[in-house]
């Protein structure tokens, strides 16, 4: 098989890929050779959805929500809006930046934080915890009024 050089040390392909295989200046295993990360967008891209979710989820599933609806619309109207001012962001840097895509990222998940939170807290509200509040305040009537009853014979 060696001698129509498909196998071996002869074969026509090792010289084509024999750089490919080694290791280059630039690799990022190669020893000596940092790379050079910056670590604000990386704890920023963690913790600000987490964050933002974890903000929106609270505010609109618990008591503020039941007590004063108004103020947690206030809340989620400046979350929208922050999260519209960090999209725009990322459209600016998408045209000025040579490396944008952090921002993006952070947009699409703070976007996506405060859609899940705001609609998750929604739901835990409205299937859980206002039942429990409107029983709590007797504002909620499942019989009718005893003495408009007739008695039966």
């Amino acid at each position: 098989m060696v001698a129509n050089g498909a196998f071996g040390s002869l074969s026509e392909t090792n010289p084509l890929i024999k750089h490919r295989l080694q290791r280059s200046q630039g690799s990022i295993f190669h020893p000596g050779q940092r790379i050079r990360m910056n670590i604000v967008p990386l704890f920023l891209n963690i913790m600000l959805p987490f964050g933002v979710f974890v903000f929106c989820c609270g505010i609109s599933s618990f008591g503020l929500m039941y007590s004063r609806p108004f103020t947690v619309m206030v809340c989620l109207a400046l979350v929208g809006l922050c999260w519209l001012l960090s999209v725009a962001t990322a459209i600016w840097a998408r045209w000025h930046e040579p490396d944008p895509t952090w921002f993006t990222f952070s947009a699409m998940t703070v976007g996506l934080a405060f859609l899940l939170g705001t609609f998750g807290g929604y739901n835990i509200y409205i299937y859980h915890e206002k039942p429990f509040f409107q029983l709590r305040d007797l504002r909620c009537q499942t019989v009718s009024m005893p003495a408009r009853q007739q008695a039966s014979r």
